[in-house]
């Protein structure tokens, strides 16, 4: 019997085979999103994070929001030294994206920390994102991500207790 495929049956099995892909780029109007990775978990870990680059193409955009199935929080974050002390902070007012300057989420700088996670987050496997960006002309945006997960230490120069649960995932010697 030949099996018969809807529009839409066909579209995801497409979409799904893309988001196998890695590294992965995703082009979503304005806006082109490279090398999405998500830090794996331990056992019992409670947040972590994702990195990528993102680069705004034909005009500026602040990166306002992100979100995870698997995260009950998502907060877009930066990390920096201050007096001495590695601060972590959330961005309120978002991460802002100048024309064709692309803007690098990693270990130790701007990144996307996911908290209150739904399970553990296994190396290997795919973790969808949806980014919310905001355009000049105050236009909303959503981009799809799939992340790959990496484990602990993999092109990574974060503390490996970064994310690990204690105080929404802020490790010893890391402060707001």
């Amino acid at each position: 019997m030949r099996q018969r495929w809807s529009t839409f049956s066909l579209a995801a099995a497409v979409f799904s085979a893309l988001l196998t892909a890695a590294p992965i780029t995703v082009n979503a109007q304005e806006i082109v999103v490279e090398d999405a990775w998500v830090r794996a978990t331990l056992p019992g870990q409670m947040a972590t994070a994702a990195f990528m680059t993102i680069t705004a193409k034909n005009k500026e955009a602040t990166l306002v929001g992100a979100s995870s199935l698997i995260a009950g929080i998502s907060e877009i974050h930066e990390m920096k030294m201050a007096a001495g002390v590695m601060r972590m902070r959330a961005l309120a007012d978002g991460l802002a994206l100048a024309v064709n300057k692309p803007v690098e989420l990693t270990p130790g700088g701007y990144h996307i920390m996911m908290f209150d996670l739904k399970r553990a987050v296994v190396a290997g496997e795919q973790v969808p994102l949806t980014l919310t960006l905001v355009d000049a002309n105050g236009e909303k945006q959503s981009v799809q991500v799939s992340a790959q997960v990496r484990r602990l230490g993999v092109n990574s120069d974060m503390p490996a207790d970064h994310g690990n649960g204690h105080g929404h995932g802020h490790g010893e010697g890391m402060k707001h």
